[in-house]
């Protein structure tokens, strides 16, 4: 696991958009993949690429993928799609073509096996698996990442593309990606941000016995490739470098 801290929340967004910049445009010939997910912290890093990045990135390669969705209307709220439209797709040059939403709307069963099939036509595939050029990751205060959560070990081992999962105590109803299309991705990264993430990193990145019961812990360590952009408040008690 690599880690990459900044002052800011706004530094490590902007060290986070130059890298994926630099990602892009080494094969500029073809399209790049990439699936993003929902919560605070990525509103932080889409507000960036909307107020700074506008003209650095070429949109017109990006295909845009959901990591995982909330079964809600994309109207709703809590919808992971309609807060990506409503701080970046709307002010992006992004056709309707390029972002490929979870019908969070429709049956969760369906919707899931919708979604894998059209991940599953649309994506490279190694072995049967897509290969997404970068899946972008939070943590959750849990250690929860995508909406895999602590205890949720089938979606871990499972063969399915994505799956529905439960949040705990709140019964919500999700969608996510299973752990082994995140782990086969080309650049898998977290992006975590505030003070109350701290602990938790250090546990992550000294493989404390606590972190092992953490999704992130899990995928972070059988990714091929993960890296973790932190602010200093997230990464205060981490050693360096």
């Amino acid at each position: 696991m690599n880690k990459n801290v900044s002052i800011s929340s706004l530094d490590a967004a902007r060290a986070l958009s130059e890298q994926i910049i630099r990602w892009l445009n080494q094969e500029k010939e073809r399209n790049f993949y990439i699936a993003v997910s929902g919560g605070s912290t990525p509103m932080i890093l889409f507000h960036v690429w909307r107020e700074f990045y506008m003209n650095e990135i070429d949109w017109s390669r990006l295909q845009i993928y959901w990591v995982d969705e909330r079964c809600v209307d994309p109207r709703d709220a809590e919808s992971n799609y309609g807060m990506t439209k409503k701080i970046l797709l709307d002010f992006a040059p992004i056709l309707p073509k390029q972002a490929h939403r979870i019908l969070g709307e429709i049956d969760p069963d369906f919707a899931k096996d919708r979604y894998s099939k059209e991940v599953l036509d649309s994506v490279r595939l190694e072995d049967g698996i897509p290969i997404f050029d970068l899946v972008l990751l939070g943590v959750g205060e849990d250690g929860h990442t995508a909406s895999i959560f602590p205890g949720q070990y089938n979606l871990f081992n499972t063969n399915e593309i994505y799956a529905v999962s439960l949040k705990p105590l709140s019964n919500s109803v999700r969608i996510t990606m299973t752990s082994k299309v995140i782990t086969h991705a080309k650049h898998v990264v977290f992006f975590v941000t505030g003070a109350p993430k701290a602990k938790l990193m250090q546990e992550i990145f000294e493989g404390d016995s606590a972190a092992k019961s953490y999704p992130a812990y899990y995928i972070a360590k059988n990714s091929n490739n993960a890296t973790f952009f932190l602010d200093e408040g997230a990464g205060r008690l981490l050693t360096y470098p």
